[in-house]
């Protein structure tokens, strides 16, 4: 049974329900099955997890294949419901009830799981016949089929897939954004003081996952507003509250933590709106960001374009280079990771680089400022600081772009003001930002880019090739 067919079910209930009052959706049906001491031989799941990520990591085959365990069997707790829509065709299952040490998805081809396997069911699966992969960041469990783990049927899974009717309660471990790590993936977390983006809530709150521009999932921006941290609520556009609006004020997420379809960023998934609870009226995130007046479009395209200043990369072959130039590239969480030079393979041109992977810091923080620089003050001119930036490897924001009027050598107390940009999302080829500055005129400013990276949570690799500042007059002058 497909996705639709289950819908087009769900749509015929509601109709009758509507006709006859009386009619209600069923509560779980858990039946449980025995197995016998003699019958098994239970193996630890975390066990099976760390000896799959020990063959990824020697490049041996990432795939387990468990052809031999006639009698090996494996635990875990349901994490996860697919009663609301939100998850579909799999389990989601930790090791323990509280304070887990790993979580694997278990892809099964059945509808209404939540009803023979509810949340807090203990579960005890069979290995035999099956395989375990890692894909897209998560270890899942299925058939193999295609090259590829896939779901069970119907007929494997009532010969697989045991419900010991045990069920209890689960307990989220409270994580801090930046204490996240791959080993939290699949098990159930909750995060305090979280809010969602502003952008997200103004004029009016978006949906979960309602809108025209939301295909299979709605990401949504959480922000952590005390560490800059952001997070993405992923929700599928087939779950039955994704037409809600986002909820105002700030508080607690508890849900599944995990990755997104593509693995390159970590999300977190609701089972139900009521995992939200945000009870404190706090505003979102409030960024003051600096502004000026915007040159239109045809007096830029049609005019002179004057280089204040420029600098490419080209001559950088080690990165104190650039302190001698006047620029100050500085890691202010006490450790020696920094920007670096770094030349692009089989390319003219150089840059500076930095990522926080396989750094072990959290946070690693390292900012790249430009020498103090004189904006000059003419009439009718328009100024524009210009970079060219491309992102790597991306598994969140950790890059923001600012200017200072008053930085000497003290990057802490210094006033900054952060720019409005757009920056990538997803990894990306190199791209060119804007912004104009020429309500600086007369003024002596640096720029900066703060990298602010916590490895293995946010590890994104940024790569910087040009840095300009343009004058821009009328071609007619």
């Amino acid at each position: 049974m497909n996705k639709y067919t289950s819908l087009l079910g769900v749509f015929w209930i509601l109709i009758l329900w509507g006709c006859d009052s009386e009619i209600s959706i069923p509560n779980p049906i858990v039946t449980p099955q025995t197995i016998t001491d003699s019958q098994m031989q239970l193996v630890d799941l975390c066990t099976l997890v760390h000896n799959l990520q020990t063959q990824i990591t020697q490049d041996t085959d990432p795939v387990q294949y468990f052809e031999d365990q006639n009698n090996t069997f494996i635990e875990g707790y349901v994490i996860s419901s697919d009663q609301s829509g939100n998850f579909y065709h799999k389990l989601v299952l930790q090791n323990t009830t509280e304070n887990p040490s790993c979580g694997i998805e278990l892809l099964l081809n059945e509808d209404a799981l939540y009803q023979r396997f509810p949340i807090g069911t203990k579960v005890q699966i069979k290995l035999h016949g099956l395989s375990m992969v890692k894909t897209s960041g998560k270890v899942q469990l299925g058939q193999w089929f295609q090259e590829e783990v896939s779901e069970l049927s119907s007929f494997l899974i009532d010969e697989k897939v045991f419900s010991t009717g045990v069920i209890q309660e689960i307990i989220p471990v409270t994580k801090s954004l930046g204490a996240l790590q791959e080993a939290d993936v699949s098990t159930f977390i909750r995060i305090d003081t979280l809010a969602f983006a502003q952008n997200l809530l103004q004029p009016t709150p978006k949906s979960f996952a309602g809108e025209s521009t939301d295909s299979f999932q709605g990401e949504r921006i959480l922000e952590h507003c005390e560490s800059g941290l952001e997070l993405i609520l992923s929700t599928s556009t087939f779950a039955q509250f994704k037409f809600l609006n986002l909820p105002l004020g700030s508080g607690s997420i508890a849900g599944v933590f995990s990755k997104d379809y593509f693995g390159d960023q970590y999300i977190i998934q609701v089972n139900t709106p009521q995992d939200i609870i945000f009870d404190t009226q706090m505003p979102s995130c409030e960024t003051s960001y600096f502004s000026c007046e915007d040159a239109s479009f045809e007096a830029v395209l049609n005019a002179k374009k004057t280089p204040i200043f420029t600098e490419d990369f080209l001559e950088i072959t080690n990165e104190n280079q650039l302190i001698t130039s006047g620029w100050t590239n500085s890691n202010i969480t006490g450790d020696f990771e920094r920007w670096e030079d770094y030349k692009i393979t089989n390319q003219d041109y150089r840059v500076m680089s930095i990522s926080a992977y396989n750094t072990n810091l959290q946070p690693l923080e390292a900012w790249l400022i430009t020498p103090e620089l004189s904006i000059p003050d003419n009439e009718n001119h328009e100024v524009f600081f210009n970079f060219r930036l491309r992102t790597l490897y991306n598994n969140g924001d950790g890059l923001k772009v600012y200017v200072s009027e008053n930085f000497t050598t003290d990057i802490i107390t210094a006033t900054w003001q952060e720019f409005a940009l757009e920056l990538p999302r997803n990894s990306s080829n190199f791209q060119t930002f804007s912004k104009q500055i020429s309500c600086l005129k007369g003024k002596q400013v640096h720029f900066a880019f703060q990298y602010k990276g916590y490895d293995p949570f946010i590890t994104s690799r940024y790569d910087l090739d040009f840095v300009e500042l343009l004058e821009i007059s009328n071609v007619n002058e």
